[in-house]
């Protein structure tokens, strides 16, 4: 939980369920990257014509995280963004 008078980075996990394609994986990873976050660990497994892709990484405010959230949601063959 973040707290407005302290500046930490804490460790977060997305879940992204995306279509199954080739280049889903760079631009999910390039919001992380324009936003100046450095994925620590990802994970992606694909069944059926969809793919889970699990995103660990550290992040300093609440606001940060709502904005890379949004972005991963809004690209094509992005079907979930939530945080576990």
């Amino acid at each position: 939980m973040w707290a407005d008078d302290i500046d930490v980075d804490l460790p977060v996990s997305l879940r992204v369920m995306t279509d199954d394609r080739a280049g889903i994986l760079a631009s999910v990873s390039s919001v992380f990257s324009s936003n100046g976050i450095s994925i620590s660990e990802a994970s992606c497994l694909s069944k059926d014509g969809r793919a889970e892709n699990m995103f660990h990484f550290r992040i300093g405010d609440i606001d940060r995280l709502r904005e890379i959230m949004r972005g991963v949601a809004k690209l094509k063959g992005v079907i979930d963004v939530e945080r576990v």
